[in-house]
């Protein structure tokens, strides 16, 4: 995930948004040559409500990019999010919803059941800075405060200190929105890089949620996270046998078990399946690429934090936009 919106000045973020378009274009180059695996790319964009000026100067350079990259991630969404970007958004990019407002958790119904996010994303920092929550309640994920390791009821709650905190409400009730409407759903950054422990207990949280990925922060943390969420081999080996169970049963008088027979194991087999093959497919283009920078990126997505030090300064925008020309110079409507 590359992030034009956390930890960026007003003064930084036109040469962000440059530095992006020309790395993302050498992207574009290395994979034509060969030299480079293909990466699924999600641009963070600034927020069309709390800042609306950078929000409509990224969607217009995430435009330009067009199939360079996969999508944009829309932070602080709530309902109106989408009516004010629909007019600039490409055609051909997804947009991920990233719930961090404790009004993006009343709207969530709303918001995953429109059917114009492809992916919900839990965003701890702003919803702990929301929901006002003491740093004591937060733990490590970094979000404030010592992290979980420092405290012997952290290490033992693991993450949100106890399954009835408001992070992990918050995180359910995301799920729930999203799943009702055939959503995927990527958790938030764990901040220590260096809590090891810390982290893997927060990806055990995410796997016995059934969620789909983990946003990551340091290259130390995608190996385990890819290990979280790609099927291991006796996973695959379960698939494998209930899709030869449903095509036997198709000849044969003999039904299967109740639960197999309603489709439940054949669904959660097709999904293994699938990420087996997406997975594999990515391990073969990046063992075929010549790029030693080549990563893989199929469930988590490392931020890329795009430093500067440019004193440039935007704060009066009139450029028009790719798609049209915002109200009030640089300002949705």
């Amino acid at each position: 995930m590359l992030d034009l919106a956390s930890g960026l000045g007003s003064s930084l973020k036109r040469e962000a948004r440059d530095r992006l378009h020309d790395w993302v274009r050498e992207m574009e180059k290395a994979k034509e040559s060969g030299g480079c695996a293909d990466k699924r790319l999600i641009v963070r964009m600034n927020s069309p409500e709390f800042d609306p000026a950078a929000a409509m100067l990224d969607l217009e350079m995430v435009g330009i990019l067009g199939g360079g990259i996969e999508g944009v991630a829309i932070p602080k969404v709530t309902t109106r999010t989408y009516d004010l970007i629909h007019n600039y958004v490409h055609p051909d990019h997804k947009l991920w919803a990233v719930f961090e407002l404790p009004l993006s958790l009343l709207q969530a119904p709303t918001i995953c059941l429109s059917g114009k996010y492809a992916c919900a994303v839990i965003g701890y920092d702003g919803l702990a800075a929301g929901l006002r929550l003491p740093s004591r309640m937060v733990g490590n994920a970094g979000r404030v405060g010592p992290g979980a390791s420092d405290c012997p009821e952290g290490r033992q709650a693991g993450h949100f200190l106890g399954q009835s905190s408001p992070l992990m409400l918050a995180a359910n009730h995301v799920l729930w929105s999203a799943r009702a409407a055939n959503m995927s759903v990527i958790d938030g950054v764990f901040h220590d890089p260096t809590d090891t422990r810390g982290f893997r207990q927060d990806l055990q949280r995410c796997q016995a949620l059934g969620l789909d990925g983990k946003c990551v922060i340091h290259p130390d943390q995608i190996a385990p996270t890819h290990q979280s969420f790609i099927p291991n081999p006796a996973e695959v080996a379960w698939a494998v046998q209930v899709k030869a169970e449903v095509e036997r049963s198709a000849d044969d008088a003999n039904p299967l078990e109740e639960m197999l027979s309603e489709g439940l194991h054949a669904r959660r087999a097709d999904r293994v399946l699938e990420l087996h093959k997406m997975a594999e497919g990515e391990r073969q283009e990046g063992e075929a690429a010549a790029s030693p920078a080549a990563e893989p990126s199929s469930t988590s997505f490392f931020r890329e934090d795009l430093d500067s030090s440019t004193s440039d300064n935007f704060n009066t925008i009139r450029r028009k936009s790719r798609r049209g020309k915002p109200a009030g110079h640089g300002s949705f409507p």
